[in-house]
């Protein structure tokens, strides 16, 4: 209870020669504090005690603090269980609590637990917050794992030993959320970023520019939709992609670049165009499976020290060599014709005839014929060597001169078009009166060439 009558007006009442009525006791007495009446106390060596109102809310409220007397409602309230929705009891939530004009706690400290929740009165964490928080100075967790998203709650994972920050989209949701973890057991020592959703499905997408000061490593598939550009001076040590790597489109150095080692295990498709617009040096380039190139082109300065190719290359459209060309083993067209060299004699000595064999991947043949011989009795006037191959005649070598004695043949460089990819066999005899003994010798070179 309380009376509007203030101090001045009180103390009229007990003048010097005033005669107080029952109703200036009733007002003296109204305007003391009463510790049954009011919960309000003072005990001897204790501070001020104030007890909670009962009144129909059951919120417990024990002061409320009003900018003006006139003002309807106060500006805040203390109160001891605030609820959430004020029309709703079982929303009451013991706690200490700052509330506003509304009820509406703003501030709460949870009886049982001790959780701060600011804007909520079921704090969840050591603090906890229903919005949105700007923090100034920076912010330092110390514990092991951070949950963000519509619900913090956490529970026991297989990732509670590491120091992480779960983006969860649903209640205790942590092993299908977002998460930045440092020191992973598939990865220790790293800070690691793994998107939402379960194996398979995850996905992490950059939209702006992404610095990469050390090392990159790609361990599954990349895909560069637009452009990878290199704009400076860039040192790159090593890029290695253990699957397949695709671009889409251009892949472009514009300043000075050093590539140390491009090691590719799976495939690499360049769908547009890769240019190098300065100096490059390629040490080595190595295709180890067929791979269709459809066209290399150096318009600058650039130097090649090896091009190895274990298995087989194809140039769909055409190779140009200004230097030379060292081939250690055959060089094989797109028909399956090879380049290739045979010796079928090497100065064979004896007389005629005599026959070889060699083996064709078919195509054209150029047969160099070379050999000696001499006048039989008849004493024609010429000496010659006649040449079939698969036992059809194809040429001859001659000399058209009258030589009692043994003379080499001028050579002759005969050709076979479409030979079959078979065994040949080569025979050479004497032309007309044309004679031989152990002195005279014979040479067939077998040029093959892939068209």
């Amino acid at each position: 209870m309380t009376t509007t009558a203030t101090r001045a007006k009180l103390q009229q009442y007990f003048a010097t020669n005033c005669k107080p009525t029952q109703s200036n006791f009733t007002d003296l007495i109204n305007g003391m504090l009463n510790q049954t009446d009011d919960g309000i106390f003072k005990s001897a060596g204790d501070p001020l005690g104030i007890v909670a109102a009962v009144d129909a809310t059951t919120s417990q409220k024990v002061l409320n603090l009003y900018a003006n007397l006139s003002d309807p409602n106060p500006a805040w309230t203390l109160q001891l269980k605030p609820r959430s929705d004020q029309n709703d009891s079982t929303t009451a939530h013991s706690g200490f609590s700052i509330s506003d004009a509304t009820g509406t706690s703003r501030l709460f400290i949870d009886a049982g637990t001790y959780n701060v929740g600011i804007g909520t009165n079921t704090p969840q964490a050591v603090l906890d917050i229903n919005g949105g928080a700007n923090v100034g100075a920076g912010l330092t967790v110390s514990g092991s794992q951070v949950f963000i998203g519509q619900d913090s709650t956490p529970y026991t994972s297989d990732i509670n030993t590491n120091s992480v920050i779960c983006f969860a989209q649903a209640p205790k949701d942590e092993q299908n959320a977002g998460k930045i973890i440092y020191n992973p057991a598939w990865c220790p020592k790293t800070l690691s970023i793994v998107g939402s959703g379960g194996a398979g499905s995850r996905a992490i997408a950059l939209w702006d520019n992404v610095t990469v000061e050390n090392t990159l490593t790609i361990g599954g598939a990349a895909t560069l939709n637009n452009t990878l550009t290199v704009s400076g001076s860039s040192n790159l040590a090593a890029l290695t992609v253990s699957g397949a790597a695709t671009l889409n489109n251009t892949l472009t150095v514009s300043g000075s670049s050093t590539l140390a080692a491009l090691n590719v295990s799976g495939a690499v498709a360049i769908n547009n165009t890769l240019t190098v617009s300065g100096a490059a040096t390629l040490n080595t380039l190595t295709v180890s499976e067929l791979s269709p190139l459809a066209a290399l082109t150096v318009s600058g300065t650039s130097t090649l020290a090896a091009l190895n190719v274990s298995g087989a290359a194809k140039l769909s459209s055409g190779l140009t060599v200004t230097g030379d060309i060292s081939v250690t083993g055959k060089i094989k067209s797109g028909q399956g014709f090879l380049w290739n060299v045979t010796t079928v004699f090497n100065n064979a000595h004896g007389c005629l005839p005599i026959s070889g064999t060699f083996t064709s991947y078919g195509g054209t043949l150029l047969i160099f014929v070379s050999g000696s011989g001499s006048l039989g009795c008849n004493r024609d006037n010429m000496i010659g060597i006649e040449v079939d191959l698969d036992e059809e005649s194809i040429g001859n070598i001659m000399l058209f001169q009258d030589q009692p004695t043994r003379s080499s043949l001028i050579p002759n460089l005969l050709v076979k078009t479409g030979a079959a990819n078979s065994s040949h066999s080569i025979k050479l005899s004497n032309y007309g009166d044309t004679v031989n003994d152990d002195c005279d010798c014979f040479n067939v070179v077998v040029i093959e060439l892939p068209f």
